[in-house]
């Protein structure tokens, strides 16, 4: 099922007419996207085991093509209808506006945050506007976003009165994202603390030390020579020394 061989599992098939399909093999396919192998069971065999995981499979890997099939021709579990956070967190708006639409999947908070986190900007907009009771912007944290280096979420989130705390620039910095830095610097009052700096010189982030010197207070405490020491960084640890 995992390679998606239509021509072996026929031969399987009418070589064991009896032989059943169990659910995590239907899941196994689904995940991989085989909807031949999925239909030819379908239409050809008794004995598979349908209404698993494999709606599930089909959302988590983006194949809206066998999560289609699957909704028209199987059953989904009741606790299936809340695959649209699962969708949100690859950002596939279109497998989202799917599973609202046709399925009539909701959205629960922790699907708002996993796009947020990984910077699914359209996603997140989209899920603003059909879920405006689920999506309370003010409410959502930024800290991930800024960590993984979303600039434009950033800046969206920020228009729109999120929060965040310190964390958002002590991980962007020690990530070196020096643009989500910059604008939480200038358009936002939460700052840093110390940990900005050590994680940068952790990282090796050589560019973020010196621009977080000679913009910021902060500093550094000795674990950022420890640690860039440790990782390698010598030019870090020489510039560290030095200033």
């Amino acid at each position: 099922m995992q390679l998606g061989y239509v021509g072996v599992v026929q031969w399987l098939i009418r070589r064991y007419p009896e032989g059943r399909v169990p659910s995590n093999d239907v899941a196994e396919a689904a995940k991989n996207g085989h909807l031949l192998v999925l239909e030819w069971l379908f239409n050809h065999h008794d004995h598979v085991y349908w209404g698993g995981d494999e709606m599930y499979c089909a959302v988590a890997n983006n194949h809206l093509e066998v999560a289609k099939f699957l909704h028209e021709f199987t059953a989904p579990p009741p606790d299936d209808m809340f695959l649209i956070d699962e969708a949100a967190r690859h950002g596939d708006l279109e497998m989202m506006r799917w599973l609202h639409s046709e399925r009539g999947d909701q959205l629960t908070y922790e699907g708002v945050m996993k796009a947020v986190d990984h910077g699914y900007l359209d996603a997140v907009k989209w899920m603003k506007d059909t879920f405006p009771e689920s999506v309370v912007i003010k409410d959502i944290r930024m800290d991930n976003a800024a960590a993984n280096g979303h600039l434009e979420m950033i800046k969206w989130l920020h228009q729109h009165h999120a929060w965040c705390t310190k964390q958002a620039m002590n991980r962007a910095a020690g990530n070196g994202h020096l643009e989500v830095v910059q604008f939480l610097n200038e358009r936002r009052s939460e700052g840093c603390t110390t940990d900005a700096m050590d994680l940068a010189a952790s990282n090796g982030q050589l560019e973020m030390v010196k621009w977080l010197h000679e913009n910021l207070s902060e500093g550094c405490t000795q674990f950022a020579m420890d640690a860039a020491a440790k990782n390698g960084h010598f030019a870090l640890v020489k510039w560290l020394h030095d200033n």
